[in-house]
């Protein structure tokens, strides 16, 4: 009787000895959560380093670009490096940049996942137009990533055209 009593209690000392304290397990509960959110962040962080713009428009006012006509660029960024946009006006051989936008990233861009958007707008000019010759020409703008400090070493282009060559007068 002595020696079933004295196996019956030795599994329960054994659950014992490989049960956790209760410290540790208060720890585990504040330190999981804490480690899901990094992980969670960490993933959004390098998409975002791989895809650094995400939308680049050009809009103008007129069919016809004239001296006065406004043409207007919107650019939607991940903020995780800075990127570089360049507004051009491109006719056969002669190439002139109309505006030149620089778009910082976030104080903190690994954990900062909010959208940077940033626009600017440009009016023609007599002497811009002077350089051109009547015609047909396009706009472009172009979006350039810089290579991200602690991301993989790449960058990322984004290009807009105006869907049709556009007709100016000077």
């Amino acid at each position: 009787m002595l020696a079933r009593t004295a196996t019956a209690t030795r599994p329960n000392r054994l659950a014992a000895f490989h049960e956790s304290a209760r410290s540790l397990r208060a720890l585990k509960w504040i330190v999981l959560p804490l480690v899901i959110a990094h992980v969670v962040l960490a993933t959004i962080s390098g998409y975002r380093a791989i895809v650094q713009v995400y939308r680049v428009e050009i809009a103008v006012d007129a069919p016809t670009l004239r001296a006065g006509t406004n043409i207007a660029m919107s650019v939607a960024t991940s903020g995780r490096t800075p990127v570089d946009v360049e507004l051009e006006l491109i006719q056969a051989t002669h190439a002139e940049t109309l505006a030149v936008l620089l778009i910082r990233d976030h104080r903190n861009p690994s954990y900062d996942p909010r959208t940077i958007h940033a626009a600017t707008r440009v009016v023609l000019t007599r002497a811009q137009l002077a350089r051109f010759q009547p015609g047909n020409a396009l706009l472009r703008a172009t979006a350039n990533g810089r290579r991200s400090a602690s991301g993989p070493n790449n960058r990322t282009n984004s290009r807009a055209s105006l869907p049709h060559p556009q007709l100016f007068a000077s």
